[in-house]
């Protein structure tokens, strides 16, 4: 074990230059449970990566999502697979696709912030097959009862809880997604939890939104911050990356558009 702080910034700059040429590849250090990855992150790092969608193990013994039945009387889903209740068109459904190797993108997102700022994040990644568990879902939702499932969504999401408990700081916490969708290249969707049409129509919440506490934090106006000279979507536009979403709306001198979806998260 390197346990000197120059001889771990030696070694670090070593295997960073052999993979930049190309002449190895290393998987980073990572601890496996109940079909979750952890990556940690360096000890004084305030930076949350996760992926939800992008496993593949699909477990003989977890039985596939299906829709609920849904309840006309109060407006809920009953998720068991043997629910007495009707299956009614367009209610209580369950999306089973993967995302598009989005935890390697998170890996990749990972090592490029550990290279550029000093400090590795950490990263979490569900490896089960969004067909037997959603982690982004409430519970019920997400594994449907199944004991193993429901096991791993409670790793996947106490691993999340570890992680934030050791802050003692402002942190940020991305979840990445990759659409299979889309037939863009190197496009880029944020998402705040603020709908399109509230967007467009200025009606912008911090208290519902995924960045609340950046916004109490910060002395600026909330809808620069979502879409504005103060947002993150102008930075990433200024390194010419391009953005899509369900909605755009000009800001200040009708220069920047900035995107904002239901889905995906950013917390401050």
């Amino acid at each position: 074990v390197v346990s000197t702080q120059s001889t771990g910034r030696s070694m670090k700059l070593l295997l960073s230059t052999l993979l930049l040429v190309g002449l190895v590849y290393a998987e980073p250090f990572k601890t496996t449970a109940n079909y979750v990855d952890y990556y940690p992150g360096d000890p004084d790092s305030n930076v949350v990566l996760t992926s939800p969608h992008d496993g593949h193990v699909r477990h003989e013994q977890v039985p596939d999502r299906i829709q609920g039945c849904y309840n006309t009387t109060d407006g809920t889903c009953d998720w068991r697979h043997d629910c007495p209740g009707e299956r009614v068109y367009r209610k209580c459904r369950v999306i089973t696709w993967a995302d598009r190797d989005s935890s390697v993108l998170a890996l990749k997102m990972r090592n490029t912030m550990g290279r550029e700022l000093g400090v590795m994040p950490h990263l979490i990644v569900s490896r089960m097959h969004r067909s037997k568990l959603d982690p982004n879902r409430d519970r019920e939702n997400a594994a449907q009862h199944a004991p193993i499932a429901e096991l791993t969504y409670d790793t996947f999401h106490g691993k999340i809880k570890e992680v934030h408990d050791m802050f003692d700081r402002p942190a940020i916490h991305f979840d990445i997604h990759g659409y299979t969708s889309h037939n863009t290249d190197n496009w880029l969707e944020l998402g705040y939890n603020i709908r399109g049409s509230e967007l467009n129509a200025g009606d912008l919440n911090p208290e519902v939104s995924s960045i609340k506490a950046l916004a109490a934090r910060s002395d600026k106006p909330f809808p620069s911050i979502i879409a504005g000279e103060d947002s993150l979507g102008k930075l990433v536009m200024e390194e010419g990356y391009r953005e899509a979403g369900t909605s755009f709306r000009a800001v200040g001198q009708g220069s920047l558009l900035d995107v904002l979806l239901i889905q995906g998260m950013m917390n401050g």
